[in-house]
């Protein structure tokens, strides 16, 4: 933004990103169309040298106290990341999926799914023109499948466990009996909605360094919760994050002594 101030142009390049960024750029340009310097220029050099700095003085008591400002938006701006990362995690939506049955998803695909885990299988048919019958008859079957996790929407993360991709079977039968092996060799992953969550893959379902709600880890207690009741309506929001804190850090304590469990799932 630019500014006429008779003599000199002053233009602003200010701008602020809540809880990110702060930007504060000035600059002046001498209009030698508008100046008057007469009275100046009847001084000598030394008394407009004095002058000059006291009045850059004068600037630098100015630029003082920008960066005073600047570091208290700092703080200011701190709180409200911090507000903000709070409110992403609470607006992370909960994992579509099955309710561990098989169903046809959009793809066509058989998938079966619960809160942590996501299985699909693929099966193409291969076909090759019959000039007897004029038609096209089925000659190969390829199939794909895959396991992994199942993330929430917008965590953007998801860990493969096993799969496989365009195996050929030239026997329909013998396809559809290895489909059958591998469905029941991960059957047990799909036996509850939100089962727990193996100590390696936590970190699929972990937003801001906390376990998203409704989960629990292999051999740890579940999740306590992480903000306690206000009590005090007076409290700033920066206490009751350092109650917060106070929660998480015992929390993370007890578990410490927590007995470990190996995930064996295949990867």
């Amino acid at each position: 933004m630019a500014a006429n101030h008779g003599f000199y142009y002053a233009y602003s390049y200010d701008n602020i990103q809540p809880g990110e960024s702060m930007k504060v750029e000035h600059t002046v340009h001498f209009d030698s169309s508008n100046a008057d310097i007469s009275k100046l220029t009847a001084l000598s050099v030394s008394e407009l040298q004095a002058m000059r700095e006291a009045g850059v003085e004068a600037e630098k008591s100015a630029f003082n106290k920008v960066c005073d400002a600047a570091t208290e938006w700092e703080a200011k701006a701190a709180d409200t990341l911090l507000l903000d990362k709070a409110i992403e995690y609470l607006n992370i939506p909960a994992a579509e999926h099955t309710g561990n049955q098989w169903q046809k998803n959009r793809y066509d695909d058989d998938e079966i799914s619960n809160s942590v885990y996501k299985m699909y299988v693929r099966v193409y048919e291969q076909t090759q023109y019959n000039r007897d019958t004029k038609e096209h008859e089925p000659v190969a079957w390829q199939v794909s499948w895959s396991v992994g996790t199942n993330s929430p929407s917008g965590n953007g993360r998801n860990q493969f466990i096993g799969g496989q991709d365009r195996k050929r079977f030239t026997d329909k039968a013998a396809a559809e009996k290895y489909i059958a092996g591998r469905k029941a060799a991960y059957a047990n992953l799909f036996t509850e909605i939100s089962p727990p969550i193996p100590k390696n893959m936590t970190h699929n379902f972990i937003v801001n360094n906390q376990l998203l709600p409704g989960y629990t880890v292999q051999g740890e207690p579940p999740e306590k919760s992480a903000v306690p009741p206000v009590t005090d309506k007076k409290s700033s929001v920066m206490d009751k994050l350092a109650a917060a804190k106070d929660v998480a850090a015992k929390s993370r304590a007890d578990k410490s002594d927590s007995p470990k469990k190996a995930h064996d799932a295949e990867l």
